[in-house]
């Protein structure tokens, strides 16, 4: 099944999130919403730049999500960014109006999907994707379809993730970890 612009924006209009703050472009390759301004570049000169195409190597994408009061009538953001090679390779951060803790660390989740499912089959380099979000990796991992949030898990679904290829770990949230600790203060910097 393929995921549209228009579909992302009722999406979106069904969740009463304000789309005059959000911004998506459409990357016409299979049908996925990744901006490729944003990201295809950076990522494509990173992996050239470190040869991680020829040699292999290690792709990590750190993501959290947050709100500035949790109860779906404030905003929140999320944040992640792209260790290729051992080095900071890309950031990004979006801010929506009305949100939730969840839906954060969802949405980001998902767009760090899109890039590793990007990085794989373009170099067919293995990801990991970190989120401090419990919830958010039982959702997506494990078969587990409630009425909460369902259109985030038909978007991730969609995507259809080779989990032999990308891989999802979960990280404690404020253990000192680098790049968690990165994504939160990120987030916290977007509000």
């Amino acid at each position: 099944m393929k995921t549209d612009y228009n579909e992302i924006v009722d999406i979106l209009v069904a969740n009463g999130i304000d789309i005059s703050s959000v911004k998506i472009t459409m990357l016409r390759q299979e049908g996925e919403y990744l901006d490729e301004n944003k990201f295809v570049g950076k990522i494509e000169k990173y992996i050239d730049y470190r040869g991680l195409h020829y040699f292999g190597g290690n792709i990590e994408i750190y993501t959290d999500g947050s709100c500035t009061i949790n109860d779906g009538q404030h905003s929140g953001t999320f944040g992640l960014v792209v260790i290729i090679g051992g080095l900071k390779a890309f950031e990004y951060s979006e801010r929506f109006n009305i949100a939730t803790n969840n839906r954060m660390e969802m949405m980001a989740v998902i767009i760090a999907s899109q890039i590793a499912k990007y990085i794989h089959t373009r170099w067919n380099l293995l990801v990991d994707i970190f989120s401090d979000s419990k919830y958010t990796l039982n959702t997506f991992t494990e078969v587990h379809v409630g009425p909460k949030n369902k259109d985030l898990q038909d978007m991730f679904n969609n995507l259809k993730i080779n989990t032999n290829a990308i891989s999802f770990r979960w990280v404690k949230a404020h253990s000192g970890n680098e790049y968690n600790e990165y994504v939160d203060n990120l987030c916290s910097m977007s509000y």
